[in-house]
């Protein structure tokens, strides 16, 4: 596995790591705390989003846990389940974890990149951290944040990849929908035409 490290709040730049699947990961945020097991964390979410796709749902699992790693929150991607297009993996995380006084030490858990939606979630209520589990299937709006402070690390995990690819090529039409692409052009000419009005 690879993890990219963003900007660090301090202004210093932080080297690329290379970890294997038993390694712990030192959480840029964090370096007053003892190490965090990033792929220990990356677990819950996984297994969240292999519960999506069990209930017929979009494989993708999100987390939220304290500085420490203490669990404070985990769900799924339930669009399809609860048929409401909100219910993203992150916003189900956020909603479980119940309300927290400060959440800029909270590290946010998601087996892919978050979208742009979600993104807004994490740089609303100021998440300190974003742990992916994986951006080659999509890239949301990772880089946005990395510019606006927040701690991303990326882990080019295997499983995260395979479960995303095997399910965008059995199931296009409901990917599609989930990430807002209609009819194979319709949100690109939207994009387009945003940029020609403003």
């Amino acid at each position: 596995m690879h993890v990219a490290v963003g900007a660090r709040h301090d202004g210093l730049s932080v080297e690329d790591h290379c970890v294997t699947a038993h390694s712990r990961v030192m959480l840029p945020r964090h370096q007053t705390t003892s190490p965090v097991d990033a792929v220990a964390l990356l677990d819950t979410a996984y297994q969240q989003a292999q519960l999506g796709v069990a209930e017929g749902g979009i494989p993708i699992g999100a987390a939220l846990f304290s500085a420490d790693g203490t669990l404070l929150g985990e769900g799924r991607n339930r669009r399809v389940q609860h048929d409401d297009p909100s219910v993203h993996g992150e916003t189900d995380a956020f909603r479980a974890a119940g309300r927290q006084r400060d959440y800029s030490s909270t590290i946010m858990v998601t087996t892919l990149a978050p979208c742009w939606y979600c993104s807004g979630l994490i740089r609303q209520f100021g998440i300190g951290t974003v742990l992916i589990g994986e951006n080659r299937t999509f890239a949301g709006g990772e880089e946005w944040l990395r510019d606006l402070g927040v701690d991303v690390i990326v882990l080019d995990d295997e499983r995260c990849v395979a479960m995303m690819t095997d399910f965008i090529a059995d199931h296009p039409a409901l990917w599609n929908e989930d990430i807002g692409v209609v009819d194979g052009g319709v949100h690109e000419a939207r994009s387009e035409k945003r940029e020609t009005v403003l």
